[in-house]
């Protein structure tokens, strides 16, 4: 080992815990690679894993913890790698209220893939449904609620496409159509539905580098083609990017808005006027509002912290990921999202730890957007490394040797002035017991 890098003088800091240095010797989550997902249910948190990438892999698995530093308790384990589709929605029950559903991809040996959900205050995720394709695998999951309260669940499925559910307030469960809504593929591409977001009275998706509405009303000829109408979209060639990233509702200037980010490039776009749209919408396409260059930001950032990052060339801030599952909303109009990026030329700048091979800087960092009289402004934290980590990081990537990045952020089920923070990203780099989960104080973010 050599000594460590310099450390960032505004890094955050936080506990980490690594999800399978606490199991057994025998458990499949001593494998963990990543946490994918964090969500609160039943004033629980719950969380998705996987062990891609791991040197011995059994399948992702479904967690839930009871309480703050309790132990993490295996719900549903799966035969694949990734579990991906994890969340939870409040959606109108009728006389019964709210009713708090959750929903997870399931994936159990020997079995047809499912989508499994529970209805609070039940959490066994007992309820089921068979995927049409018996080896589909959910990437997102998102919910709708319509002027009359009718909800809708949709379900982001690789290779299907979008498929949805309607809910049944009297029996308090999905109807899930085993009938594509949107059928996505071709050209021998990934086609991911990376996100949902319900925003200006109507459903959205992101399918690798394009941006969907949907609407089921008068406002769009439905005769031309199915509910989901492209509203946006960006060229993706590279076969290993996902494309949109994060596609989330937010409010700036007192309206509703999208926004998301591109992976690759690392810009951050903002759609305007979402809620007027109308009939226009399979005609106009949307004019995205750039937000941030994230590339731009990491280099002002780190230069401003003294390290010392060419501008172009070997060694230069590359490909970069803004935000993962979605922008998260903290209070106070503050957004957060984590963040990762990688150095041209697999060249490490010498005052930074990075994963190796794919050279990602090897730190776990956020996004902090903040707005003031409409004007947005975007800052980058990173989270504090710990002291003993190894430098270089050898492979596979031992557990606790790098954190990039973070996937996944939620507010505290138990403490709202506590974020909870999740990830590790692979990269195709062999790892071996990274996935974490930490905790962030709000206080200590917010500006």
């Amino acid at each position: 080992m050599v000594g460590l890098p310099r450390s960032d003088p505004a890094a955050l800091p936080v506990r980490y815990e690594l999800v399978g240095e606490s199991a057994s010797p025998d458990s499949p989550l001593r494998a963990t690679t990543e946490v994918t997902n964090l969500v609160a249910f039943t004033g629980e948190l719950w969380a998705s894993t996987s062990q891609w990438m791991a040197p011995a892999p059994i399948g992702g698995a479904i967690l839930r913890r009871a309480s703050r530093g309790a132990p993490w308790e295996v719900v549903l384990q799966t035969d694949q790698l990734r579990v991906m589709g994890l969340e939870a929605f409040r959606v109108p029950a009728g006389r019964e209220g709210v009713a708090e559903v959750l929903l997870a991809q399931a994936q159990p040996p020997e079995s047809p893939h499912e989508i499994r959900w529970s209805v609070a205050p039940d959490r066994s995720l007992a309820a089921r449904f068979a995927l049409p394709d018996a080896g589909g695998t959910v990437r997102s999951f998102g919910a709708h609620v319509a002027i009359d309260g009718s909800a809708t669940f949709f379900a982001g499925v690789q290779p299907t496409g979008i498929l949805a559910g309607t809910w049944d307030g009297v029996a308090r469960t999905i109807r899930w159509s085993p009938t594509p809504e949107l059928v996505v593929g071709g050209a021998g591409l990934d086609q991911k539905v990376t996100g949902f977001a319900s925003c200006g009275g109507a459903a959205w998706a992101t399918v690798r580098g394009t941006l969907y509405r949907r609407r089921t009303d008068g406002g769009i000829d439905l005769s031309t083609g199915g509910p989901w109408q492209a509203a946006w979209s960006v060229e993706v060639a590279n076969p290993d990017n996902s494309g949109l990233r994060g596609v989330s509702c937010i409010e700036h200037d007192g309206a509703p808005a999208i926004l998301l980010g591109i992976e690759g490039s690392g810009e951050i776009v903002r759609f305007d006027g979402v809620d007027r749209l109308g009939a226009v919408i399979a005609a106009t396409p949307l004019a995205p509002v750039p937000e941030l260059d994230t590339r731009e930001l990491i280099d002002a950032t780190l230069r401003g912290w003294g390290h010392a990052v060419p501008a172009t060339g070997a060694g230069a801030v590359g490909y970069t990921i803004p935000a993962y599952n979605e922008f998260t909303e903290i209070g106070g109009g503050v957004i957060a999202a984590g963040v990762e990026w990688s150095y041209e030329a697999a060249a490490c700048p010498a005052s930074r730890r990075c994963q190796p091979e794919r050279t990602f800087d090897a730190q776990a960092c956020l996004l902090r957007r903040t707005e003031h009289a409409g004007v947005p402004d975007w800052q980058m934290r990173c989270l504090a490394v710990p002291a003993d980590v190894p430098n270089p990081i050898p492979v596979p990537v031992p557990p606790g040797a790098a954190f990039v990045a973070v996937r996944a952020l939620r507010l505290s089920p138990w403490d709202d002035r506590d974020l909870g923070l999740a990830g590790y990203d692979s990269n195709f780099v062999s790892s071996n017991g990274t996935g974490w989960v930490a905790d962030l104080s709000v206080t200590e973010f917010r500006p």
